[in-house]
């Protein structure tokens, strides 16, 4: 569990630390304590990302198994899909927000 949570922390730390802040981000006032933390746009993308994944996941562990490319990938390389994934969400949130 230890691992995990290093792991997640370094990804999330890393896509922070490399997004420059602007000059109108420095400048804004910050927002007030009854707004929401998520908004609607980043509920969709969530949302929306968790469908796609769980069909991609579901696909791949039920349907693939009877083609012989994915019958023979391992549990692992499975898992290692949905980390890479998570990764090209978290790249991809962070260049259309800039």
């Amino acid at each position: 569990m230890l691992w995990v949570n290093l792991i997640m922390d370094t990804l999330a730390s890393l896509a922070l630390a490399t997004e420059l802040p602007s000059e109108e981000l420095l400048n804004r006032k910050p927002y007030g304590r009854t707004k929401p933390l998520i908004s609607r746009t980043m509920m969709k993308n969530i949302i929306g990302h968790s469908v796609y994944q769980l069909v991609v996941i579901l696909t791949i562990l039920f349907a693939g198994l009877s083609c012989t490319f994915v019958a023979k990938i391992s549990l692992t390389l499975k898992c290692s899909f949905v980390l890479l994934l998570d990764c090209g969400e978290m790249y991809r949130n962070r260049l259309l927000s800039v």
